[in-house]
């Protein structure tokens, strides 16, 4: 059934390395990421389900990005890998690609230019949906 909790799980359970997702960072700011790799840990006397975690970029790999990966060379929209971070699966920090987000409208050299009525707070966040983006009133002046 679309939009339940199993359903929410079926998609998490599908990512591989390269996926794009929306990641929550530390300060409260989401961002298109990049899944860079999955791992499994195994817990206790391994009799239980091992827990899946996801190494997670916040960046997304574009040729007009205003870095530039410094092993790779490759572009990028975002932040360095300083910032990578590992998360399980299940995290809530971890949602659909460009489903709170803030869109992009340009990535100049030295900044990013984010849509003025895109999703930018938590609260506005339709979780367990298969719409692929969720609806929200835009609150460009809301201070």
């Amino acid at each position: 059934m679309p939009g339940t909790f199993t359903n929410d799980f079926e998609w998490r359970y599908k990512l591989q390395n390269g996926d794009l997702v929306d990641c929550l960072d530390s300060e409260g700011t989401w961002y298109v990421s990049t899944v860079l790799e999955i791992k499994e840990t195994k817990v206790g006397d391994g009799k239980e389900a091992p827990i899946k975690e996801v190494y997670i970029g916040y960046r997304y790999y574009d040729p007009e990005g205003h870095k530039v990966e410094e092993e790779t060379k490759e572009r990028f929209v975002g932040w360095s890998s300083r910032y990578d971070i590992w998360l399980p699966i299940s995290s809530p920090q971890i949602q659909r690609c460009r489903t709170v987000s803030r869109f992009y409208k340009a990535a100049g050299r030295s900044t990013m230019i984010y849509d003025d009525h895109a999703v930018t707070d938590t609260s506005d966040v339709l979780s367990n949906s298969d719409k692929p983006y969720p609806c929200a009133v835009s609150r460009s002046n809301h201070f």
